[in-house]
């Protein structure tokens, strides 16, 4: 009987011909957007490093010939959809948020950013699912799953290690307690996870409600220059955020009772529906979100607006140890305790401009008739500013007031600073380029503007 699939195997070498130039140009040209947006926007460095740790957990994953897991399926897709519909739920909620966030300053939206941070998200599922579901779960499953009990211990065992490795986050801008917080939501969120997995045999479906859970958090943020959850939170943001995250754990755990109470863990067992469960942890957590929203969390949000520079410019970097002030007796200098020392040429005064393990990267002065900026760079992409008046004379009280008024701001990846001269303007506009190649400058008034 002839195939009617068959086709002459000319006419089949011409489509195969087309379809293969087709790919070649398409894969061109997705590389060439990609090359592009990884490198000049923001989650480009995260999104490329995730890429590449996916590529190393593939090898993992064959090593421990635990390659299965990319066709078992005892659900598909749509199917195991079902299971997930309370992360995905309050996924949407998160991105309706980030959503609004994105557009209520009518600022450009950076689309690469937003593709930046979807590849990230996307590939961030794809390696702690394929590591902490796919092999770490399914390792412990192989060697302890006889009876119900060693099932519940495997998936809490395995659950325990995916939110022991979140304490590689501590440090200077999350504490102790929020840190042990966000440990407790990532097992909670593992447990879910796993039941999920246990369930549908299904890797793609934890995968897909991963990145989408994290591409919600992240969205608002998206488009702005900084990261607003960084510097140091205050107390109350720190209050805010450890309750939500209680909040977030239990109904974690309520999504998990639900599903369990779905799940066959062993034949005889007989389970009855308590979907009442979904809305009650679903309520909770939307509740917490309403009664705690605060305008801020804590930290430190770059305040700085859009502004396109028409005119042509041209940018000076300056690198140098110590700065003098011209028709003032001021310096600035880096000392070998790694603090920037600001000092009156005039006299004994003087004054640090940073704290005590604050490491200086940067610093610069930057002179404008009778005003001068100070511009510092300290570590984690915060760096301090202020404009001053010059003065003939400097004592104790004037430096003092001097440090106490600079500002602190957070730009993601500094790179250099420097000067900004504007065709037909003589003002000296002190610069800041990211590694981005981003270009923020101060105006006169001191406020801080991107040229997009």
């Amino acid at each position: 009987m002839k195939d009617k699939n068959r086709k002459h195997i000319v006419v089949y070498w011409f489509f195969m011909a087309v379809l293969f130039v087709f790919l070649l140009f398409s894969q061109q040209i997705v590389a060439s957007i990609m090359q592009g947006s990884l490198s000049t926007s923001k989650y480009g460095f995260e999104a490329t490093f995730e890429i590449l740790w996916a590529g190393l957990v593939l090898l993992v994953v064959l090593f421990f010939k635990n390659k299965y897991i990319f066709t078992q399926k005892k659900l598909g897709f749509r199917e195991s959809f079902l299971y997930i519909m309370p992360e995905v739920i309050l996924s949407c909620f998160f991105l309706l948020v980030g959503i609004s966030g994105i557009y209520e300053n009518g600022t450009p939206v950076d689309i690469f950013a937003i593709i930046n941070l979807a590849l990230y998200c996307l590939f961030v599922g794809i390696v702690e699912e394929f590591l902490c579901r796919g092999w770490l779960l399914n390792e412990f499953l192989e060697r302890y799953s006889k009876n119900k009990k060693e099932i519940l211990l495997s998936i809490f065992f395995s659950s325990v290690i995916f939110g022991i490795v979140h304490f590689i986050n501590i440090g200077d801008t999350q504490n102790f307690a929020e840190t042990l917080v966000q440990v407790m939501n990532a097992t909670a969120g593992g447990i879910f996870l796993s039941f999920v997995y246990y369930q549908t045999k299904n890797i793609w479906v934890v995968v897909f409600s991963h990145a989408l859970w994290d591409f919600s958090l992240f969205l608002g943020d998206a488009n702005s220059l900084g990261d607003c959850l960084a510097g140091v939170p205050t107390q109350f943001g720190v209050v805010v955020d450890v309750i939500r995250g209680l909040v977030l754990i239990f109904s974690y755990l309520l999504f998990s009772y639900w599903l369990y109470r779905q799940t066959d863990l062993y034949p005889e067992e007989i389970k009855n529906r308590k979907d009442s469960l979904i809305w009650t942890g679903i309520g909770l957590y939307l509740f917490a979100l309403l009664i705690l929203s605060v305008p801020e969390q804590g930290g430190v949000c770059p305040n700085y607006s859009y502004q396109s520079l028409e005119k042509d410019y041209q940018v000076t970097y300056y690198h140098q140890d110590v700065y003098h002030l011209q028709d003032a007796p001021l310096s600035l200098q880096l000392e070998d305790n790694g603090r920037v020392l600001l000092k009156s040429t005039v006299g004994e005064e003087y004054v640090y401009l940073t704290n005590k393990g604050e490491d200086c990267y940067q610093y610069l002065f930057v002179e404008n008739d009778n005003y001068f900026t100070i511009l510092i760079q300290t570590r984690y992409n915060s760096f301090y500013y202020g404009t001053y008046q010059k003065k003939s004379h400097y004592d104790l009280e004037a430096l003092q007031k001097i440090r106490d008024s600079l500002v602190l701001e957070v730009v993601p990846e500094i790179s250099s600073f420097g000067v900004l001269k504007i065709q037909g303007d003589h003002y000296s506009y002190p610069m800041i380029e990211t590694s981005l190649g981003k270009i923020l400058y101060f105006d006169k008034k001191g406020q801080l503007y991107m040229n997009p």
